[in-house]
């Protein structure tokens, strides 16, 4: 079941973040999104 939960909501991620739907590996796909999360509190500031 907590895989299960994992599993959805990296899915979530991927969907939410551009670009991350081509990467492959949970550690790349993390790595891509706090990219992007920095990127974008980089705009706001």
């Amino acid at each position: 079941v907590r895989r299960e939960k994992i599993s959805e909501r990296m899915k979530l991620l991927q969907d939410l973040v551009p670009g991350c739907n081509k990467i492959t590996g949970k550690a790349g796909m993390l790595d891509e999104i706090i990219n992007y999360v920095q990127s974008l509190q980089r705009q706001v500031e």
